[in-house]
């Protein structure tokens, strides 16, 4: 019973059975919640997967899962980003921008230290996926930072039956780990009772606990409920959560690790984005009302040049109309196409007469 061991490399051990959510489970959450589509959220098919140089355990894992070339990267086109500065150099104007949603995993802490008090930023154009699963800030402290307000936080739920406290010269010291540990004492223990329970000629005959006493179960201990699917990995109902207009936390979605499905919780949601989470694309295009007036100004200027033709021709037309005014349209008749036509002009030159 492990309340860690959260890479890949133990996924599927015969026995070892993992108390708190492993890598793989987390990467599936991003592959099936980034194709999720509802009323608020779009399908999103890109994202920039920020690995600090520095992480804790579980982070580093988490993380990994993501960076390697497996199941994640198979699902999701996404760009690494190692250092700070990366993401800086991201978040600053450009156009051959991938994506407008980054994952990261740490604290709040973490993240004010990457976005380092840029304005764009905390722009609504992009979107921050912090991993802090073992954190419970957001269920203790309601109120949010403002740098958060364009930031879904990935958490574990609120089940917990203490309150973390990581000052280790605390006599009170607590957190998932230590919960994580202490109730699987105590499940081992209930499950020694179920075999003491047997008959005595049963318990003889076995040489070894059987590993399914550990798998497809579920019991209650400090943290929660715990649920181990049938290869003995923590299944759990994570939580999404938002910063509020008002700055307050505030769940959006959950998310069953179990069957891999998205619950919408807050359907009207007051956040920055609006209405809707944003695009994963970047917007290149120019925006819809310089398309509008782009089309009229060439509409309008189609318009005038064919004006401007029309005139010219009926300008050429009245000129020739008047060199011939003088005579009397009694006077002028059309002529077939096909008649020939003499027409024999004599001058006939007046001269006045010589005064004597």
């Amino acid at each position: 019973m492990s309340a860690g061991s959260f890479g890949p490399s133990c996924d599927y051990t015969l026995n070892l059975q993992r108390l708190l959510p492993p890598a793989r489970k987390i990467s599936d959450f991003f592959i099936h919640f980034w194709k999720e589509k509802n009323t608020i959220k779009p399908e999103w098919k890109t994202a920039y997967v920020y690995k600090k140089p520095s992480n804790t355990e579980d982070c580093y894992w988490y993380m990994s899962a993501l960076d390697a070339d497996g199941k994640f990267a198979t699902n999701i086109s996404r760009t690494l980003l190692w250092k700070p500065e990366d993401v800086r150099d991201i978040l600053s104007p450009q156009k051959n921008r991938t994506s407008n949603l980054f994952i990261m995993c740490g604290s709040p802490t973490d993240l004010l230290e990457v976005k380092n008090g840029s304005k764009s930023a905390d722009s609504s154009e992009f979107l921050f996926v912090l991993i802090d699963l073992y954190n419970d800030v957001y269920y203790t402290n309601m109120s949010s930072l403002q740098e958060m307000k364009n930031v879904l936080v990935l958490t574990m739920p609120n089940s917990r039956k203490y309150t973390i406290n990581s000052d280790l010269t605390d006599n009170n010291t607590m957190n998932d780990y230590m919960a994580a540990y202490h109730d699987s004492v105590l499940h081992i223990g209930q499950v020694m009772r179920e075999i003491a329970a047997k008959n005595q000629t049963e318990i003889q005959q076995m040489d070894f606990v059987n590993v399914n006493y550990f798998r497809n179960t579920s019991f209650n201990g400090t943290a929660g409920d715990y649920k181990l699917d049938v290869h003995g990995d923590r299944d759990a109902n994570l939580s999404v959560i938002y910063t509020t207009t008002g700055n307050e936390y505030k769940v959006l979605f959950t998310f069953d690790t179990e069957y891999n499905q998205t619950k919408l919780v807050d359907k009207a949601p007051s956040f920055i984005w609006g209405k809707r989470l944003p695009e994963y694309k970047p917007d290149t295009g120019p925006a819809l009302q310089d398309v509008i007036v782009g089309v009229l100004a060439v509409t309008v200027v189609v318009v005038a040049t064919i004006a401007f033709i029309f005139y010219r021709q009926n300008r050429k037309d009245r000129l020739l109309r008047k060199r011939w005014s003088h005579i009397s349209p009694d006077l002028i008749s059309l002529l077939e196409d096909s008649e020939l036509n003499v027409i024999s002009l004599k001058v006939i030159a007046l001269e006045a007469p010589l005064s004597v």
